[in-house]
């Protein structure tokens, strides 16, 4: 069984907020309404900077790519990764990635668990957190109640469930450890 992670981090450089991008397909918030985020353009993958029309006047100026389309101009990092890396420094010295509001600081990852059988299909909800204690622990998908409590989606029996939470487990800490890229490609 395999399991894809979205790691809930926030870079600290622009090396490590171009791999964030490109190879965990996170979109990241930036300072003054900007964002970056992973987009097609001609069919290839790229690192495309939205917000509002005024901020987006500058970014020629940093070294972005500009390309028109149909609802206006869009801009894009360079292609190449060398460039793009000096370039989101510039933008980054900026526009500084925020702080995500949305999500716990304990949430470590979100998990997605293809079903092999079926390509392109995908069990999401899984979530890894960081305890108190410093380990890691994991939860099933579960959806809330109104009459308090959740309803369990993924159900069997405790020993089952534990161990694949712990499969979980032990598969983010491999991941974490290698520094490997476990999410499938989205854009």
């Amino acid at each position: 069984m395999s399991f894809h992670f979205r790691i809930n981090r926030t870079p600290s450089d622009p090396a490590e907020a171009f791999t964030a991008v490109v190879h965990e397909a996170a979109r990241l918030q930036l300072a003054d309404g900007l964002s970056l985020r992973r987009a097609r353009l001609h069919g290839a993958a790229r690192l495309e900077v939205t917000g509002p029309a005024d901020t987006l006047a500058e970014l020629r100026l940093i070294g972005l790519d500009e390309e028109a389309s149909g609802t206006g101009a869009r801009f894009f990092v360079p292609a190449d990764e060398d460039q793009a890396i000096q370039v989101l420094a510039r933008l980054l010295e900026r526009h500084p990635i925020a702080q995500d509001q949305k999500r716990p600081v304990n949430l470590l990852a979100e998990v997605s668990i293809p079903f092999a059988n079926y390509p392109g299909l995908d069990l999401v909800g899984a979530s890894v957190w960081r305890t108190r204690e410093g380990g890691v622990s994991v939860t099933l998908p579960a959806q809330k109640l109104k009459t308090g409590g959740f309803y369990e989606l993924v159900r069997g029996e405790k020993p089952a469930l534990d161990k694949l939470k712990d499969a979980i487990a032990a598969a983010y800490t491999a991941t974490v450890r290698t520094g490997a890229q476990t999410g499938p490609e989205r854009a």
